[in-house]
């Protein structure tokens, strides 16, 4: 939600020094219009409090299990590095 309300306020600097400086300066018009788009994407992204995405475990460590990873088999390349970086 920090980066949203970040990209909103820009937006609404943007749009204030727009109308403000006028002529010229209407060229930030869309410099705002594109930071107003990005911030109310990441506002609108934050779940809700009590929504199943608002959940711990609702970004996948259910599926992977979320354990330690799996010790590589017998005669693995990665366990003689492991055994010679040790």
């Amino acid at each position: 939600m920090r980066y949203g309300s970040l990209f909103i306020a820009l937006s609404a600097s943007f749009l204030w020094l727009a109308v403000v400086a006028g002529g010229a300066g209407l060229a930030l018009l869309w410099p705002a219009l594109s930071f107003a788009l990005v911030g109310a994407a990441y506002l609108a992204r934050q779940p809700a409090r009590g929504s199943p995405a608002a959940e711990p475990g609702a970004r996948g460590e259910r599926e992977r299990g979320g354990g330690p990873a799996p010790a590589p088999a017998a005669g693995d390349p990665a366990e003689h590095r492991a055994a010679a970086i040790s």
